[in-house]
């Protein structure tokens, strides 16, 4: 899935739409406006593809209109289906392209590759029976990539110790 947060994206296959619901909604507790958000998915209008526009078209334009003039990152939700849609791969073809930052919270141990940043540490969760499993480092992990994505587009994020403790009310701990 990607979350185009960006001028902003999540990126992602349609299957990991309840991790991505959960990141998108973690992202705009964070301090990302959820209209900053390109979320294809997403619950709310505000997130969405505009109504009658195809999705190729908007996102080609997108990248094309972005890579000048406005800060683009993406955030790549990569699991077994993410290989498997075409839209969601193009998205990460699309990224590199343009070299925009991106960050990839990952789902069940799946194990990404380039042209994706695998150099640099990724969040994994668990996603089981529609449960979101973290361990302890995990849970940081996450909370440091959500507030870094929010102050990497310019906006104020809440403090890291909320953040955690939203992030442990919606998720199981392990």
């Amino acid at each position: 899935m990607v979350l185009f947060l960006g001028e902003r994206s999540i990126s992602h296959s349609y299957g990991n739409k309840a991790v991505c619901d959960f990141i998108y909604d973690m992202l705009v507790y964070t301090g990302v406006p959820g209209d900053a958000i390109i979320y294809t998915s997403s619950n709310s209008g505000d997130s969405r593809i505009p109504q009658k526009q195809d999705i190729f078209d908007y996102l080609r334009e997108f990248f094309v209109n972005s890579y000048s003039d406005e800060k683009i990152y993406v955030i790549y939700v990569t699991s077994e289906e993410m290989g498997g849609s075409w839209p969601a791969v193009s998205e990460v073809g699309a990224g590199w392209i343009t070299q925009n930052q991106h960050d990839i919270f990952n789902i069940n141990n799946f194990n990404p590759r380039k042209p994706l940043d695998v150099d640099s540490p990724w969040a994994n969760m668990a996603f089981e029976e529609g449960n979101i499993r973290l361990n302890q480092m995990e849970l940081d992990i996450i909370a440091d990539k959500l507030i870094y994505a929010c102050t990497q587009l310019s906006f104020n994020s809440q403090p890291k110790d909320d953040v955690l403790r939203e992030i442990r009310r919606r998720v199981l701990i392990a």
